[in-house]
């Protein structure tokens, strides 16, 4: 994938990196002891949520500290969010907002199943100019940016979305 604009690139960038390291968390907690709790609204949450929260908490703030982000961990967690200055309600209507699921599927995931992903986004005056969706359980990203097309990234190399 060729984006022609140096920020985007850098964002697409940080999203494929991202999506290896949030896959690498689920895979080391897959079918292997996911230390589950369960949050105030009655849904799972497990150590790999956890981390792969940490994970976007500790990079997407340092890299692009113009925008915001949202996560489902972080906006559950009244906690983190009170030492999350960048995360405040004025953050997430500005130009630019990164938006994560840490796992989709935390139920499944949780319970060995296949049906489970990384999901990112990245908006910009409330539009979608690219996402992420990582499935390590398949070995596979798909990526996709608005007017630069979608792929798949496999262990292989990149194959276009036609």
């Amino acid at each position: 994938m060729y984006i022609q604009d140096p920020e985007r690139a850098k964002i697409m960038e940080a999203l494929i990196e991202l999506g290896h390291g949030a896959s690498d968390i689920m895979m080391h907690y897959w079918r292997n002891d996911p230390q589950i709790t369960i949050k105030g609204d009655g849904s799972p949450l497990t150590i790999a949520d956890s981390e792969i929260s940490d994970l976007l908490v500790n990079t997407i703030p340092g890299a692009f500290p113009q925008y915001g982000l949202l996560t489902e961990e972080v906006f559950h967690a009244a906690e983190k969010r009170k030492e999350l200055e960048h995360f405040n309600v004025e953050r997430l209507v500005k130009q630019g907002v990164f938006i994560f699921d840490e796992i989709d599927g935390t139920r499944e995931f949780s319970n060995g199943s296949l049906d489970f992903c990384f999901e990112g986004a990245f908006t910009q005056n409330g539009e979608a100019i690219m996402g992420i969706i990582a499935e390590p359980q398949y070995k596979r990203m798909i990526v996709a940016s608005k007017g630069d097309g979608a792929y798949i990234i496999t262990k292989e190399g990149r194959m276009e979305v036609p």
